[in-house]
């Protein structure tokens, strides 16, 4: 049986599967497919879109899930003044946290910087791993979802993270003035509208990161690489993670 089939019988039940479990079964059989064939599938298969909208469905349930069993966590641990996220993050939050260090290898932050996040879902772990590690004083992070800006503003309250600023808004109509870095997440959508906002209304120069699937990622998120602005090209790619996704570090033309 060809990876194509055997995706077509993972998908003809996957809504009737535990989130978490039916991902993972996609993930481990992208194990043998290789990028430039999944990137073939998507260009030339016309199941992939109908993949793809149930995909975003079952990918947004895992999230959720795990995001609501990570904050009951912190809820019901006592803390210590200065606690770090690290320190008290159930095991998946802690994976998710983990996996965006590779930005500081790559980024300059300081602390007077501006950093706007988008997408930041009710567990912005790479917004606190900013403040954390990098100390920026400004720190944005928004979503077009309620939910998650009100469990950010917990969060700010439990932690006592002055730096950070939920706010309720779409990337596609925020004023990007003023940024000093822009992270763009992987769920985010339409992200290739985002990227033109980032486009029109940020300073040049700025810092900007979009984190992108690869690979059969491409079921779950959208590919914002593929339509850049003219003044974007690709710097470079961060590291791939279990989940099909990599930070990508744009550069802007001269």
């Amino acid at each position: 049986m060809s990876w194509r089939d055997e995706l077509a019988a993972l998908m003809g039940g996957i809504e009737t599967k535990d989130p978490k479990a039916a991902i993972n079964e996609i993930v481990d059989l992208s194990a043998g497919v290789a990028e430039q064939e999944a990137n073939e599938f998507f260009r030339t298969d016309h199941s992939a879109a109908d993949y793809a909208a149930v995909g975003r469905r079952v990918y947004s349930e895992y999230i959720l899930r795990m995001e609501n069993e990570a904050l009951e966590h912190i809820m019901s641990r006592p803390l210590h003044p200065g606690a770090r996220f690290g320190e008290i993050a159930d095991p998946e939050a802690k994976m998710a946290f983990d996996r965006v260090a590779d930005i500081f290898d790559r980024l300059t932050l300081k602390p007077d910087m501006r950093f706007v996040m988008i997408g930041c879902g009710q567990l912005p772990v790479t917004a606190i791993h900013v403040i954390e590690r990098a100390g920026c004083g400004d720190v944005v992070c928004m979503d077009v979802v309620e939910r998650a800006i009100d469990a950010a503003g917990r969060l700010k309250d439990i932690f006592g993270w002055p730096a950070l600023h939920p706010v309720h808004c779409d990337g596609r109509h925020f004023d990007f003035a003023g940024a000093d870095v822009v992270y763009i997440a992987n769920m985010v959508s339409p992200k290739a509208a985002v990227i033109e906002q980032v486009a029109r209304t940020a300073p040049p120069g700025c810092q900007v990161v979009v984190r992108e699937p690869y690979g059969l990622g491409r079921l779950w998120a959208d590919l914002g690489e593929a339509s850049l602005p003219e003044c974007f090209s690709v710097g470079s790619y961060g590291d791939g993670s279990r989940y099909l996704s990599r930070d990508v570090f744009l550069e802007w033309r001269s």
